[in-house]
């Protein structure tokens, strides 16, 4: 799963990169995210939810988990204002520790597990497995962004010939 992980990650990354600055403040509607904002999220999980919530599985199985708001975290994380660029940056270098810091556990316990207060029992194995499910689900949402983007930039032309979203 690590290597899963560091695949979906890659993808992300690869992605992110070719998004302009220009286009990564665009909002595919009121309320959605635009991609600079999926840029922090990532960021922020990376670091406050998944590598931590591994490590309190794995680590610190009597520790309370520390609670997540993820849409305030980019409704206040002025990721709007940074550049994509530097929101890319930190991501690949946190997903790196991530990594690095994973493959440094000595024989983790991937079937160990905690409760989770709306899941229940939850395994460092199925963090592990939705932290690269995530990744993918965002990058799906970063895609959309950018058919909307094509879409609603080719009139007088049309997409149709692409197929259907």
């Amino acid at each position: 799963m690590i290597d899963r992980i560091e695949g979906s990650g890659g993808i992300l990354g690869d992605l992110l990169a070719r998004v302009s600055e220009e286009d990564s403040l665009v909002r595919p509607a009121e309320g959605k995210w635009c991609v600079r904002e999926v840029a922090g999220h990532l960021v922020s999980e990376e670091v406050e939810d998944f590598r931590a919530r591994v490590e309190f599985v794995l680590l610190r199985p009597g520790a309370e988990w520390p609670p997540l708001d993820p849409e305030a975290r980019v409704r206040d994380g002025g990721f709007r204002e940074r550049s994509c660029a530097s929101l890319l940056a930190e991501f690949r270098a946190e997903r790196a520790r991530s990594l690095a810091w994973l493959r440094s556990l000595p024989a983790p316990d991937w079937a160990k597990s905690k409760v989770h207060p709306r899941i229940g029992a939850f395994a460092a194995g199925d963090l592990m497995a939705s932290w690269a499910a995530h990744d993918l689900l965002h990058a799906r949402q970063v895609v959309k962004i950018l058919h909307g983007i094509v879409d609603a930039g080719a009139p007088p032309f049309v997409t149709l010939y692409a197929g259907e979203w």
